[in-house]
């Protein structure tokens, strides 16, 4: 009712200041015969959007209604009847700054406040520049099958790093080979050697001097080799090793070529195997 009450003093405004609304909608009603009256003004007016327009044809649509607004009669004597409340001005400028205050007494030290709750995290930082690399050589190895000496049963490289010597295998690595077994005990003494063959009869001579000795026997063939000795004690733990870097660094394979290349982020590609490479500082 507030709102009707409003859009009704709106409507007496605007039919107040806008003479040529008014004579239009004084004609439409005089044309009709109709008895006019110079204190009234006809207008329709939109429930639904608020809109105010004269009539034609003196009608209104069927979502308008009529509305008529009353001029109160002048007196010689008496002030006029107080006009609606005008619409509301627009915003004034803004003012000027004022002048800055005087600086106030500082202030007692406040209590320490609790502990404020965890910051959200912070953005992901720039990436950072490419570090010093930690791959001095790369060298390739063949399979086992071809050099007895690798470890790598299907090939693989040694990368000289400066941490150190790195082996990746392209497969399974054979581990090495082991260290020696110790020696085997002695074996025992061959049987000796046959007699010699008997020489022919000589004929009967003087009694001679006692012979010589005859020369020793063949020797005989050496004996089976003896029984493999007991394994040897554990030897002592090794050095420690250097320390492990928190570093890590990428390498692809490719399965069916070999093919190594570096991957920065440890993303490989399909049919490419990932190594990681952990850099001593």
């Amino acid at each position: 009712m507030r709102h009707l009450i409003l859009r009704i003093a709106l409507l007496a405004s605007a039919a107040l200041l806008v003479s040529v609304g008014v004579a239009a909608a004084s004609g439409s009603l005089s044309a009709k015969g109709s008895k006019v009256n110079k204190n009234e003004v006809r207008l329709c007016l939109n429930y639904t959007t608020g809109k105010v327009r004269a009539p034609k044809a003196n009608r209104c649509t069927k979502h308008e209604k009529y509305v008529t607004i009353r001029q109160g009669k002048a007196t010689k004597t008496a002030a006029g009847l107080e006009g609606p409340q005008g619409p509301r001005g627009p915003q004034g400028a803004t003012g000027a700054t004022g002048a800055a205050g005087a600086t106030g007494a500082a202030g007692a030290d406040g209590a320490t406040g609790p502990q404020g709750p965890a910051g959200p995290q912070g953005p992901k930082g720039d990436k950072g520049d490419p570090g010093t690399s930690g791959v001095l050589s790369v060298t390739q190895i063949s399979s086992s099958s071809d050099d007895s000496s690798s470890h790598c049963v299907f090939g693989g490289w040694i990368l000289d790093t400066t941490a150190g010597e790195v082996t990746i295998c392209n497969g399974p690595s054979n581990g090495g080979n082991g260290n020696n077994g110790n020696n085997g005990d002695n074996g025992n003494n061959g049987n000796n050697g046959n007699g010699g063959a008997q020489g022919p009869k000589g004929d009967k001579g003087d009694k001679g001097d006692t012979g010589a000795t005859g020369p020793q026997g063949e020797q005989g063939a050496t004996g089976p080799q003896g029984p493999q000795g007991p394994a040897g004690p554990q030897g002592p733990a090794g050095p420690a090793g250097p320390a492990v870097s928190t570093t890590t660094a990428y390498v692809c394979v490719q399965d069916s070529s070999g093919t190594m290349k570096w991957s920065s982020d440890g993303t490989c590609s399909n049919n490419w195997t990932r190594y990681s490479l952990y850099l001593a500082p």
